[in-house]
């Protein structure tokens, strides 16, 4: 019960404080902020529920219209990070990326140059073939290895 208490009394705050020098609105948006970052850094509730409620709460207060926010749900970027994500959790699973390390190891030293080395042929031949972002997310898990 307190980690759900702490923020709406922290949110309740920063709204009183933030009346003095902003607009109803403005205290109103820095109150959600509040009360969204303490409710996820805190885990008073799942990530998935805290990351959707800005869909109910800035409409209700009158922030944002609801297509406006959830629109911002759909940016193709959102869509990338995703798509780079479950690559790397799959090549987890999968153990490709022991399989990945261990080969890269035998062509190369062991080394700390070796393994750099290494790594950079790696990403130079990944990014050739699919975007950035998942390729530095799909070296992680290698490199860690």
């Amino acid at each position: 019960m307190n980690k759900i208490l702490l923020p709406l009394v922290l949110a309740l705050a920063t709204f009183f404080i933030a009346s003095f020098a902003f607009s109803t609105q403005h205290s109103t948006l820095l109150a959600i902020i509040v009360l969204l970052v303490v409710m996820w850094t805190n885990e008073a509730l799942p990530l998935g529920v805290v990351s959707l409620l800005p869909i109910l709460l800035f409409p209700t207060f009158d922030i944002m219209s609801t297509n406006a926010t959830s629109l911002n749900y759909s940016k193709s970027i959102i869509f990338l990070f995703l798509g780079g994500f479950m690559i790397a959790i799959a090549t987890q699973k999968t153990n490709l990326h022991k399989y990945v390390s261990d080969k890269l190891l035998t062509l190369f030293p062991s080394t700390p140059r070796g393994i750099l080395f290494s790594l950079a042929i790696t990403s130079a031949f990944l990014s050739s073939l699919i975007s950035n972002t998942t390729t530095a997310l799909l070296l992680i898990p290698i490199a860690m290895y």
